[in-house]
């Protein structure tokens, strides 16, 4: 998809850094289904507090973030519905900066190669994941394992 600004409001800050990728915080934005406009408090701010909020993904350009991206994606997909991983919502693409133009011999505008951004939309989990969690506590014990692990 190519809509993602339209979907999420992404905060700039970011949650977290990888070698991939950079992690913000979203905020899904409703769209009223009967005539596709956005749902506004009297105030004519749009209604934050009542909308999920989502972990976006956004993937550095790389050469091998394709990759990654499949990978990544695949894995999601295939777990979908497992209580342990989280919800994958989309996978939206768009050009950062977006085109640049450039006059031809010709007089006709041509647009010059732009890198595709990716971005992966997924459920925001506001406590932490369990490798944070390791990092900070240590190892768990084997009944917590199987607790989180059931």
């Amino acid at each position: 998809r190519w809509d993602l600004h339209d979907c999420y409001k992404v905060i700039p800050e970011a949650l977290g850094e990888g070698s991939y990728s950079t992690v913000f915080r979203g905020q899904s934005i409703i769209v009223d289904e009967c005539n596709g406009t956005k749902t506004t408090s009297e105030t004519g701010i749009q209604n934050v507090l009542s909308t999920d909020q989502v972990a976006v993904k956004t993937m550095k350009p790389r050469p091998e973030v394709e990759d990654q991206l499949r990978s990544e994606v695949g894995l999601l997909a295939a777990a979908r519905g497992h209580k342990n991983i989280t919800r994958l919502y989309g996978v939206f693409c768009d050009y950062p900066g977006g085109h640049d133009e450039q006059e031809t011999v010709h007089g006709e505008k041509q647009y010059e190669e732009a890198t595709v951004r990716w971005s992966i939309v997924m459920e925001l989990c506001a406590c932490g994941d369990l490798l944070e969690h390791l990092f900070h506590h240590g190892p768990l014990e084997d009944r917590d394992c199987a607790v989180l692990m059931k």
